[in-house]
């Protein structure tokens, strides 16, 4: 026989809290470093060779910034079903409650 398990719906509520500011903060900080880079100009200078340099380093941000999106999407979705499954538990737990008080009202 298990002792079953616990679980702590505040403890859910603070992972999911601290995914969604962790998703936010990662935008925030990503959208300063573009701004950042943005406002430098043309780094590597307009000869063909720094052409090509630039060229490489716009395609490398395209992909992180794509690869940021993605993880701050899925810290944000995680951190939303994090906070679901707490006030599922919350709601299991009201109603198991209410059914033993009912029952408990029945048998007196």
């Amino acid at each position: 026989m298990t002792d079953g398990f616990q679980v702590d719906p505040q403890a859910l509520r603070q992972g999911a809290s601290g995914l969604l500011d962790a998703a936010q903060r990662l935008s925030e900080e990503w959208q300063r470093f573009t701004v950042t880079v943005q406002g430098m100009g043309p780094m590597f200078g307009n000869d063909p060779i720094g052409g090509l340099i630039g060229a490489g380093y716009q395609a490398a941000q395209g992909v992180a910034d794509r690869s940021l999106k993605t993880v701050m999407d899925a810290f944000a979705d995680f951190g939303t079903g994090l906070s679901r499954m707490a006030d599922q538990y919350d709601g299991t737990e009201q109603a198991n409650s209410d059914r033993m008080r009912s029952l408990h009202r029945n048998m007196d």
